[in-house]
């Protein structure tokens, strides 16, 4: 018999598995669409769907509501975080590589980290100091030699910064979630990204100037629908339940998933190849984070072993 925790590790792995084509269907629909555009509608699709799918989670539309109204200013200042990591991670995918993209983006572990330290007082372990450290050194390669120069795989300084610009915003939310979970500890993280899927839309429709019709709905809009309306909103109910079962580092190391599959979404989908630089700032800084959440796991189990004794342990 499968246990709960199998089972929602396996839950976990297909949501972020199904997640990971996102990349691949934002960039063809950018083929006959701008940006703005993309963003419009993606969000649009998404906003339906993520509004429908809280509100059955949490038993309903005035529970949701009522979830947002206890949140307050936070909660409109998480929305807006999620609505800037939602645009510009998603201008990324249209601007640089994916393996750019992705990559950078993920390293809102180590921007957590580092606001965790700053903001929060978090006393670091060696092995989070080392994982900042290499997640630092990649974005510096992939910004440094990520293959800006055109050409099949290339990355864009833009998209760049974007993506990374991204991977702040949701750290922030991230260390925005973990102070709300001490004051509001009831509070509900889904109504707050619902919201920020809301406020991307008029982020798209700001960027286009008011002209968001499709210029070939048949071509794009199918692939917006199961871009935001499908994969994304269904990965984000999974993601908003998995923590009651599953730990911080396995949900971590389950996402890893994306960054490794979107890449090759894009290459099968449209030929484009990842640039030496970025495949390797990709490996070792995807690496160093397994290795720090698998010492994380081991240290979780240790210490409540040892706790269960009546001792302590050190973080190593």
């Amino acid at each position: 018999m499968v246990s709960p925790r199998l089972k929602w590790v396996l839950i976990c792995s297909l949501a972020t598995t199904w997640l990971s084509p996102d990349n691949l269907l934002v960039v063809l629909a950018r083929e006959t669409e701008s940006a703005a555009v993309v963003i419009f509608w993606k969000y649009t699709f998404s906003t339906v769907a993520m509004w429908l799918g809280t509100s059955w989670y949490l038993g309903g539309f005035r529970p949701t509501l009522e979830q947002l109204k206890d949140g307050g200013s936070d909660a409109v200042l998480g929305a807006c975080f999620m609505a800037g990591c939602n645009a510009m991670l998603s201008i990324a995918f249209m601007e640089t590589s994916s393996a750019n993209a992705l990559l950078l983006f993920s390293l809102h572990v180590v921007w957590a980290a580092l606001g965790g330290a700053l903001i929060l007082k978090d006393k670091l372990p060696v092995r989070t100091w080392a994982m900042v450290a290499v997640g630092v050194a990649s974005a510096v390669a992939v910004f440094a030699g990520g293959g800006h120069g055109g050409g099949e795989g290339a990355g864009s300084l833009y998209g760049d910064f974007m993506a990374a610009g991204a991977g702040v915003c949701f750290a922030s939310l991230m260390l925005l979630f973990r102070a709300l979970s001490k004051n509001k500890p009831d509070l509900s993280s889904l109504p707050i990204t619902s919201l920020g899927s809301t406020l991307a839309i008029f982020v798209g429709l700001g960027l286009s100037g008011g002209d968001v019709w499709f210029s070939d709905p048949r071509s794009a809009a199918p692939l917006l629908f199961v871009d935001g309306g499908v994969l994304i909103a269904s990965a984000m109910l999974v993601y908003a339940a998995s923590p009651k079962h599953l730990t911080a580092a396995e949900v971590t190391l389950i996402c890893l998933l994306e960054p490794a599959l979107g890449p090759v979404w894009v290459y099968v989908g449209i030929g484009e190849a990842p640039s030496v630089t970025s495949v390797a700032a990709g490996v070792a800084f995807i690496g160093c984070l397994v290795v720090h959440e698998v010492i994380g796991m081991r240290e979780a189990v240790r210490e409540a072993q040892w706790k269960e004794r009546g001792g302590g342990i050190e973080q190593l």
